[in-house]
């Protein structure tokens, strides 16, 4: 009982710390320097690009996508290729190449990942698919053979269709 008593007033502690920090942050922070109030709202400008560009276009087609695992994907086949009774290699190769045609960076393939395992995959197999999936998709080696290469690799590799860069 007195230990319960002793937490709370560490949390209360806690919550009259952090306001007199704010209240000290809002009261010296030069708010109207040139410096400062670029920064702040170079900070809001790079999370309103953030939200325009990465959680509309990517985060929730990701969430939809898993979705569309998790409910048209068979609890058997997922179980078949990547849970306990499929072999072990067969698993991780199957977890780390269907990476390949999803493109998705590695903040979308978290919902991926979940529906996967959601679905009965092992832990194993769907972190192989986590991990590769950013790595190995079409997308990922367009981008990367631009930056190594001299040439164009789109060109070469049949991809100038797409508005890459």
């Amino acid at each position: 009982m007195k230990s319960m008593e002793g937490r709370d007033k560490m949390k209360e502690r806690d919550k009259l710390l952090l306001l007199i920090a704010l209240f000290l942050a809002a009261y010296f922070i030069p708010f109207d320097h040139p410096i400062v109030s670029t920064a702040i709202l170079e900070g809001f400008l790079m999370l309103q690009e953030y939200v325009r560009e990465h959680i509309l276009f990517c985060l929730v087609p990701a969430l939809f996508i898993a979705g569309a695992i998790s409910h048209f994907l068979s609890q058997q086949a997922v179980i078949k290729y990547f849970g306990g009774e499929a072999k072990q290699w067969v698993a991780y190769l199957v977890g780390s190449v269907s990476g390949v045609v999803l493109a998705v960076c590695s903040c979308t393939v978290l919902p991926l990942f979940g529906g996967i395992y959601k679905s009965g995959a092992g832990l194993g197999p769907a972190i192989a698919f986590l991990y590769s999936g950013p790595a190995i998709n079409i997308l990922a080696g367009c981008f990367s053979g631009e930056m190594v290469s001299c040439g164009s690799f789109a060109h070469y590799s049949g991809f100038d269709d797409l508005a890459l860069v």
